[in-house]
C-alpha cells in the first residue's frame, strides 16, 4: 500500500473559487451552441487527449469550447505542475517541464493526429475549422434570457 501525496487535491478554498468562477462565467460550459448541431457527426474531430489543470482559467475556456461544440474527449490527463505528467519520465503521458497546458491531441476525419497547445491555439482552431461565430459569454447570457 503506497501513500499518495495530496498536493493536487483541491481544498475547500479551491472548490469555492472554482464554483464562483463557474457562476461568473455562466452559461459558459453548460450550454451547447445552437449551430454546433449543424456539424455532421462524421466531420467532428476525435479528441484523443486533453492535458488539463482543473483550476486554470485557460483550461476552463477550452473545456467550455468543447461543451459548446458538443464534443467528447476520450482521455483527460490531469497536468498539475507537480503531477507525474512532468515528474515521471516512465509515465505514458510524460511531458517535458515547461510544456504549455492546456494541450490537446485530436484527429480530424481522414487526417493525421494534430497537436494543439495553449488556450488561444485550441479555441481558434475550433472557431476557424467549424466557421463558428466568435461568441462571448455576454452574447450567451443575453440569449439565455430569452429561453
Amino acid at each position: 500500500f503506497r501513500k499518495i501525496p495530496l498536493h493536487s487535491v483541491p481544498d475547500p478554498l479551491d472548490t469555492l473559487t472554482s464554483g464562483l468562477a463557474s457562476i461568473a462565467r455562466f452559461p459558459g460550459g453548460v450550454t451547447v451552441l445552437e449551430n454546433a448541431y449543424a456539424i455532421p457527426v462524421n466531420r467532428k474531430p476525435k479528441l484523443r487527449q486533453l492535458f488539463d489543470i482543473e483550476n486554470s482559467p485557460a483550461c476552463r475556456k477550452v473545456r467550455e469550447k468543447i461543451t459548446e461544440l458538443d464534443l467528447t474527449v476520450e482521455l483527460v490527463v490531469p497536468a498539475a505542475p507537480n503531477s507525474r505528467v512532468f515528474t515521471d519520465k516512465s509515465y505514458e503521458f510524460y511531458l517535458p517541464e515547461g510544456t504549455e497546458i492546456p494541450r490537446m491531441v485530436l484527429i480530424e476525419p481522414g487526417e493525421e493526429e494534430i497537436l494543439l497547445s495553449g488556450y488561444e491555439e485550441i479555441v481558434s482552431y475550433f472557431e476557424d475549422k467549424y466557421e463558428l461565430p466568435v461568441t462571448t459569454v455576454e452574447d450567451t447570457k443575453e440569449q439565455a434570457i430569452y429561453i
